[in-house]
């Protein structure tokens, strides 16, 4: 580690927003990704729970946050991280305006994107416990369509009837044909 992405580490662990600022304009490298596959915007989210800190890496153009889902577009795997996140108490407490900060930050060609199965970030948002405000101005700046649909011909409103029908159902999710044949077909092994 080169001494100003070391300095912008200790910093970020340290929680100590002006020293990480002094760092990143010494030229330390925001994308640092640790020997873990872990990124310094995961250290702040996920391990120190600094929204301040956060924020700033991602004002300096941080667009990395694990290094095994690098295939995947980078606001899609912080949306995918929510759960994991939203149950860490004192990052619940943030993360949605860090999402809001996210939405007015990221550039419309890094919002409007697709994961490897054609998932928009809605068709994320709308699978999780996030506010509907919030999931509305996903909709709004990603622009989404009602008919935008992944490569197995699922679309938003698709995935708002499966969580809908899950609430219903206590959370649980629905047995489908194709389970219960797998559950068949692993009884008879």
């Amino acid at each position: 580690m080169a001494a100003p992405d070391h300095q912008l580490f200790t910093a970020l662990l340290n929680k100590n927003v002006n020293a990480m600022r002094l760092a990143i304009e010494d030229g330390a490298n925001v994308n640092l990704i640790r020997g873990d596959g872990t990124s310094l915007l995961w250290v702040a989210l996920a391990q120190i729970h600094c929204e301040e800190c956060a924020i700033l890496l991602v004002d300096a153009g941080c667009r990395k946050y694990k290094e095994r889902m690098r295939d995947v577009p980078f606001f899609i795997q912080i949306l995918s991280d929510y759960i994991l996140l939203h149950n860490i108490n004192p990052v619940r407490e943030f993360l949605d305006n860090f999402i809001h900060h996210l939405l007015n930050t990221l550039t419309p060609a890094e919002l409007k994107v697709r994961d490897s199965t054609g998932l928009t970030p809605y068709m994320y948002a709308v699978r999780l416990p996030m506010p509907e405000e919030l999931k509305e101005e996903i909709r709004i700046r990603t622009g989404a369509l009602a008919t935008n649909k992944n490569i197995y011909g699922r679309t938003s409103n698709n995935y708002k009837k499966i969580k809908e029908r899950e609430r219903a159902a206590g959370g649980k999710r629905r047995k489908t044909r194709r389970n219960r044949r797998n559950r068949r077909s692993r009884s008879r092994r």
